[in-house]
């Protein structure tokens, strides 16, 4: 059963967990439950490359090498006769110590997200995409390096190609290919609590919708050493854009016996598209005295304009000044939606169903004088903490915003 969001602010909440070993590879297939774990924590993180980490303090524990561990959280309200049970996550395990005292076995066993394997394997030779080749085709080739399961979001251009042949050096970890091949279909890399590696679209802060509202005065929630921060040093003033057309035209050559032939030649125009802030704007140049720039290179245009003819050199004409048209739309829209301000909050609570990248409501009260704040934002990271009292979790949101234009 899935609980309603209510269910959550109410007391009287019994928590338990389960720790299970899993096969490393593939979906993780679940094997035996870990035994003698004495208290847990877990990390999780929307940014960087790690995204999931933490330990386990175990004794006289049945824990095996290579197994890969799932964390289940259990919430029972016995009151309704209602229960949850929702994963936490999976993870790669070692441990870093053990030790043998009075005939018992202690240790800690490290965990790491299913990422782990990209940040830290490294590619064998150069890996070359040729132009033409589908971006996606790649991403399902690392999955199958490392024996990954791969996921890809249904809004993901799945078609989009190289408009040029790219090569990852020697040496480069996989992480550093995937993230930009991610990057090249406009995505982002997650990782789902079941260790699944995904592609998803991209989406402006101001245009993500709250899955869930931080409730204020219930048992369940013990705002305890709010944090609070923000800063506005690099709001963005100038925004740039770029992308390519490529098109093939035939070219008159001579052969070895100077004859006249011709031979079909690919060539690529450039184009670029700008908008910076008004005047008017207290972080235009002529107020701050500098600028702030940000840029983004596209490796696909919009179906309308590669639908257009290029074979002539008015219809090329035609083409190019549509891609000039759309990149200065481009860049306006940049402009008006790039984070140039951000509002960080860190709170202490009991456990609430929300996870990494969500966009939550959050509404802190100061008992001092009753002075507060309501804010949308992004859950940048959590920390649980899980031993003998049951589940705390330490949340950091971010808010993103325009910062006074």
């Amino acid at each position: 059963m899935t609980w309603k969001k209510s269910y959550w602010t109410k007391s009287g909440i019994v928590e338990s967990f389960r720790f299970v070993m899993c096969q490393p590879t593939g979906l993780f297939a679940e094997e035996k439950e870990l035994t003698g774990v004495q208290s847990a924590t877990i990390n999780l993180s929307y940014t960087g490359s790690s995204k999931y980490g933490g330990q386990l303090e175990v004794i006289n524990s049945n824990w095996e090498c290579n197994h890969v561990i799932r964390i289940y959280y259990t919430a029972e309200l016995p009151s309704t006769g209602d229960s949850t049970t929702i994963l936490l996550g999976t993870f790669f395990s070692g441990t870093s110590d053990q030790t043998y005292e009075k005939g018992e076995y202690s240790g800690t066993i490290d965990l790491w997200g299913t990422l782990f394997r990209y940040t830290e394997t490294k590619l064998n030779k150069n890996m070359t995409c040729a132009k033409g080749s589908k971006i996606v085709s790649w991403f399902w080739k690392l999955m199958k390096m490392e024996g990954s399961t791969g996921k890809i979001a249904s809004n993901i251009k799945t078609s989009a190609k190289f408009s040029k042949t790219v090569v990852y050096d020697f040496g480069k970890t996989k992480w550093d290919m995937l993230s930009n091949i991610a990057s090249r279909l406009n995505a982002r890399v997650e990782l789902d609590a079941k260790g699944q590696i995904w592609l998803k679209k991209k989406v402006a802060h101001s245009k993500r919708t709250p899955t869930y509202t931080v409730p204020t005065g219930a048992a369940s929630v013990t705002f305890e050493g709010v944090e609070y921060s923000n800063t506005e040093a690099d709001v963005v003033n100038r925004y740039y854009t770029k992308a390519e057309m490529s098109y093939q035209v035939e070219e008159k050559y001579k052969d070895k016996k100077g004859k006249t032939k011709k031979k079909k030649v690919t060539k690529t125009n450039t184009y670029y598209g700008s908008a910076q802030l008004s005047k008017s704007s207290v972080y235009h140049f002529s107020k701050r005295g500098r600028n702030v720039d940000s840029s983004e290179s596209y490796s696909d245009l919009p179906s309308s304009i590669e639908k257009m003819k290029d074979e002539s050199s008015a219809q090329r004409k035609k083409k190019g000044k549509a891609i000039q048209k759309w990149l200065k739309e481009e860049a306006q829209d940049a402009l008006a939606s790039v984070d140039s301000a951000s509002y960080e909050f860190k709170f202490d609570s009991l456990y609430m169903p929300y996870t990494i990248g969500d966009m939550i409501w959050f509404e802190y009260i100061d008992s001092a004088d009753d002075s507060g704040i309501k804010i949308k934002g992004l859950v940048e990271s959590i920390d649980y903490k899980i031993n003998e009292r049951g589940l705390t979790m330490s949340t950091t949101i971010k808010s993103y915003q325009r910062a006074r234009l």
